[in-house]
């Protein structure tokens, strides 16, 4: 009560009022959930029971065979997606702001396509490409003397398959937001550096990437979030085959809870996911704090 009557509250009262929708929607729709969610992993809550049963389902994850694979095929896709998506979207953002204004908007439209479109409709696209008999990925190896491969179909290549996908229709907000603040970054700086000798690699390592680093650092924590989140094309592509090669936590939760009606172990999963998640993104938080102002 002393805070709502403060003067920094009255100063402060209509920024409070407008994230105030806001706010409600995430504790409606995020937070609720969640302790939801928690709760219900400590029973076992299926079509025939709901009872409590303590850690039981947190145990049979860490005896779960399957639950070993989706999460060792989860780290793998974020191995593979958050360091090329960065250094794609830095690298392809550095070459567009040296493009004219006109091609700038063109190119900056063309990557950000991807995220407006329907992640289906990519993945309708991208299962024609990667067919293994008419597909137009085989169809360029075949111009090299390269035999056909079994892109989806095969384990050794179906999570850079797919992870090739995520990394690319995930360009489009990176690139803005690096394009944005590389057109942002004063003058005076580079100038400066160019007095004292600097070339341009000294330049881009001194000068220009530690003032992209709150920058990064926002789009480093939600690539890492959006690739914990891999789903929608694994369950369009591949259904978590072969063999489970390309299951994630996440495909295997909706498996759980919807195919077997397992919604405890489900909760389980996605409470262990919450917390993996939290904990990379508060690491790069403590990691980057010295260097980032907000």
């Amino acid at each position: 009560m002393d805070f709502i009557k403060s003067k920094r509250f009255k100063n402060q009262f209509w920024g409070y009022f407008f994230i105030l929708p806001g706010l409600i929607f995430f504790i409606i729709f995020v937070v609720v959930p969640l302790i939801s969610s928690l709760f219900l992993s400590l029973y076992s809550y299926n079509s025939l029971q709901y009872k409590w049963i303590g850690f039981k389902n947190y145990i049979d994850l860490i005896n779960d065979v399957i639950f070993h694979k989706a999460l060792i095929n989860t780290f793998v896709f974020v191995l593979w997606i958050v360091p090329l998506t960065m250094v794609f979207s830095l690298l392809i953002s550095i070459l567009i702001l040296r493009k004219t204004e006109k091609l700038q908007s063109f190119f900056k439209a063309s990557f950000y396509l991807s995220v407006v479109v329907s992640v289906v409709s990519i993945s309708l696209v991208w299962n024609w490409i990667y067919n293994p008999a008419y597909g137009f990925a085989n169809y360029l190896l075949s111009l090299i003397g390269i035999d056909p491969v079994n892109w989806l179909g095969n384990p050794k290549y179906v999570i850079a398959s797919i992870s090739l996908i995520v990394i690319i229709y995930s360009l489009g907000q990176p690139i803005i937001l690096y394009t944005a603040s590389l057109g942002a970054l004063p003058d005076t700086y580079f100038e400066a550096a160019e007095i004292d000798g600097a070339n341009e690699w000294q330049k881009f390592f001194k000068v220009t990437f530690p003032l992209l680093v709150p920058t990064t650092l926002y789009i480093f924590i939600t690539t890492i979030v959006g690739a914990f989140q891999t789903f929608v094309l694994v369950h369009l592509l591949t259904g978590g085959g072969p063999n489970y090669a390309s299951t994630t936590v996440l495909y295997l939760m909706y498996k759980t809870a919807f195919s077997y009606t397992d919604f405890g172990l489900a909760s389980a999963m996605g409470i262990v996911l919450f917390v993996i998640v939290a904990g990379f993104s508060a690491i790069q938080f403590k990691l980057f704090s010295s260097s980032v102002e907000y």
